[in-house]
């Protein structure tokens, strides 16, 4: 039964709805219709736990099926569950092989994530398993944006790859698909292996070393690859069409191609107009639903129609249609002519073009590819510095304020002076600092971080990010600090949603008394898939690609220092206090943008090569905060001491934290909270059998800190319930 079901919804989620025919439970047939003759396809498949072998077919030209009468074995009518005389021919979802294609390769995958295992036709008979020797190597490869969005939107979390052969499967279909740019492959496993957040026994999730050893471990031929890595990404919103544009070539039926003559609806109806809207517009226009925007192409990027543009051009292509019908009707039809050319009929028009399937397009695989920045001169791949011809199949919506400079870094020598003068001459901080920009610059989140610059007002931290923020254009965008802070209300969900596409999130002023949200924070930087809406709008999931940039003068307080805050967090220290500030600084770096952009790159293409590297003043100042906040760390040197053969119990530990939190003015938590940071500082854990106290091992309360030597005679109520005397 769960396997049909898994069928069922991969069908009807890949080709569409359709109605369902039970003949022999749980066996089930589900009907589509087709414009182009389609030839019999078949996918076997076992179980793994039994080894039993199941049957996926298509029914093509010349095939037939029953749809009443009596089943042979269980002697009871076939059942549908839609009544198909109402709902016609029209009125099943239209299929064809591209559809079909997208169909088998998910099935493929959602059949391997339940654990079972396509076979070919000898395989299902009993006979040996496909070799990998006999796959067509050629075949898995793919385009190499289309493998790196498509790896992009792939979450990697425990729940999706529960095993390390679910991981390591994502590996060799990387390869595969990157042929020969083994680079590109690398990198592209290395980033989606560095998004992992860990387990309980991987706190710090993948080690970029051995994700390097199992790359160069993966060797061919291989049996999966490109079409895997789409089928897979298709769940999270990749688009098979990939490279779907092209205004000289007519779309597939599917895709919105015009009907056949017996289809075509009536001249000068809503949707013969809608097909005149598309035939015109479709190179320069797509409608998000999800969203309620029209996108229009403008030579370098979509750009958001914020003013109604596309209704100007139904307005066209409506105004054109009624001075057809004054022509052909010799001006004898003007009250035609005037409802054509009627604001509800632009405004119905509109309407249908939206549902148009070569117009309408999902959230997903927008400003999809990490590692392209669109600027006025051309898109820059940032792999490898190359700047390539503005193209609308990359959906980029996205685009810098300038172009890199031509000269490269030569281009901004006072920006140099600049970064030089911030950093007390310290060329490693220097060099961080610019690793860090071009790390923004890609849509990567491998690291994980989250970058505080910190220091006093007027030593430059906020024209460095101002500068970088403006240059990035479309790709920064600035959020209210208490978006990052803890609050008692949640804000709302639209100031995640202005973050979709952005590869900077900047936030300036931090209060003092605040602490950060780290919960927020932790989900912001990680990696995985968050869920926002734009107001009225619906939710849709995107993957962050934005990075977060904090400028302050007050440090946030940190309630919980666990291993996942101190992975991302990077405290940049702004020390630097000029003679004389110069107040017209941010003017005159404008005219070396493009070579701070230039300059940008090339700390990207760094930043691939070896990583943030940060200097010794960046981990030091880092660590400083971290003692500082570490609460917990605090009270254990205060009032506890490592013996090995030690062992004492939850309740007298966390009494003695309790009192400590209240002498310090600090947050107590709950028991099992501050249970599991001691775990995660190492302190293992100790239960009695008999007695059933509970505790932690190799620690004790020191003799003349103990709980003991407060006489004043309170009482605590530990979890268990059970109050205990303090007795001096």
């Amino acid at each position: 039964e769960a396997l049909a079901k898994l069928v069922q919804e991969t069908a009807e989620r890949t080709l569409g709805p359709a109605p369902v025919r039970i003949g022999r439970h749980p066996k089930r047939l589900l009907a589509y219709r087709s414009n182009q003759p389609l030839g019999r396809r078949r996918l076997w498949f076992a179980r793994l736990d039994n080894g039993s072998a199941h049957l996926v077919e298509l029914l093509g030209a010349q095939q037939q099926y029953v749809v009443e009468g009596v089943h042979p074995h269980t002697q009871q009518p076939y059942s549908w569950d839609q009544d198909l005389v109402a709902l016609g021919r029209d009125g099943l979802s239209c299929i064809s092989d591209r559809l079909l294609n997208g169909f088998f390769a998910e099935l493929t995958v959602m059949l391997e994530l339940f654990g079972c295992e396509v076979l070919d036709d000898q395989s299902a008979a009993g006979g040996a398993r496909k070799d990998r020797g006999k796959v067509d190597q050629t075949a898995l490869r793919g385009n190499p944006d289309s493998v790196a969005e498509a790896v992009s939107l792939i979450p990697n979390t425990s729940e999706l790859f529960p095993t390390r052969a679910d991981y390591i499967r994502i590996g060799y279909a990387i390869k595969a698909a990157c042929g020969e740019d083994e680079a590109r492959g690398r990198e592209l496993w290395l980033d989606w292996t560095a998004r992992w957040e860990g387990d309980d026994d991987h706190p710090d999730g993948n080690d970029p070393g051995d994700a390097l050893r199992d790359w160069n471990s993966f060797r061919p031929p291989f049996e999966i690859g490109a079409p895997f890595l789409y089928a897979l990404a298709a769940r999270y919103g990749f688009n098979f069409a990939g490279e779907e544009f092209d205004a000289l070539e007519e779309p597939p039926v599917e895709a919105g191609a015009e009907p056949n003559d017996e289809d075509r609806p009536e001249e000068y109806s809503d949707a013969a107009l809608a097909m005149r809207f598309r035939a015109q517009h479709r190179p320069v226009a797509r409608y998000v639903g999800t969203w309620g925007n029209w996108f229009l192409w403008d030579g370098k990027r979509w750009a958001l129609d914020d003013t109604d543009q596309a209704f100007d051009f139904a307005r066209g292509v409506c105004s054109k249609a009624s001075a057809e019908i004054l022509r052909e009707t010799a001006g004898s039809d003007r009250r035609a002519a005037r409802k054509v050319a009627s604001c509800q009929v632009i405004g119905a028009v509109l309407r249908v073009a939206q549902t148009d399937r070569a117009l309408a397009r999902t959230p997903e695989g927008w400003d999809g590819n990490p590692w392209l920045l669109n600027t006025p001169t051309g898109i820059v791949d940032l792999t490898t510095g190359t700047v390539r011809a503005h193209d609308p199949n990359r959906y980029c919506t996205k685009i810098t304020a300038v172009g890199p400079a031509e000269q490269g870094i030569a281009a901004c020598p006072l920006w140099l002076r600049f970064i030089a003068d911030v950093t007390g001459g310290d060329d490693n901080r220097a060099q961080y600092l610019q690793r860090v920009v071009g790390y923004c610059l890609s849509g990567s989140t491998r690291e994980h971080a989250l970058f505080f610059a910190h220091g006093p007002g007027g030593n430059g931290k906020s024209v460095f990010v101002d500068t970088i923020g403006k240059l990035l254009k479309n790709y920064a965008k600035t959020a209210p600090m208490d978006t990052f802070t803890a609050a008692r209300g949640e804000r709302h969900p639209t100031d995640l949603a202005m973050m979709r596409g952005a590869r900077l999130v900047a936030a300036q002023e931090t209060e003092e008394g605040h602490r950060w949200a780290e919960a927020k924070i932790k989900a912001l930087t990680g990696g995985s898939p968050i869920s926002a809406r734009f107001m009225r709008q619906d939710y849709f999931e995107f993957t962050p690609q934005f990075k977060l940039l904090i400028v302050g003068n007050h440090k946030p307080a940190i309630r919980t220092v666990d291993a996942a805050i101190r992975r991302r967090l990077h405290l940049i220290p702004f020390t630097f206090e000029p003679a004389k500030p110069d107040l017209l600084l941010p003017q005159k770096l404008l005219a070396e943008w493009p070579g701070i952009l230039a300059w940008a790159i090339e700390g990207c293409l760094q930043w691939q090569r070896v990583g943030l590297c940060p200097p010794d003043s960046v981990i030091e100042a880092t660590q400083k905060y971290f003692e500082e906040e570490d609460a917990i760390g605090r009270w254990i040197t205060e009032r506890c001491e490592y013996v090995a053969d030690a062992t004492t119990t939850s309740n007298d530990l966390f009494n003695d934290w309790r009192i400590w939190c209240a002498d310090a003015a600090e947050y107590v938590g709950t028991q099992k909270r501050f249970a599991q940071s001691l775990q995660q500082r190492g302190l293992q854990k100790w239960r009695q059998p008999k007695t059933g106290r509970s505790g932690f091992r190799g620690v004790r309360l020191r003799k003349d800190q103990s709980c003991a030597d407060f006489d004043d005679g309170t009482l605590l109520e530990p979890a268990g319930g059970e109050k205990e005397q303090l007795i001096h």
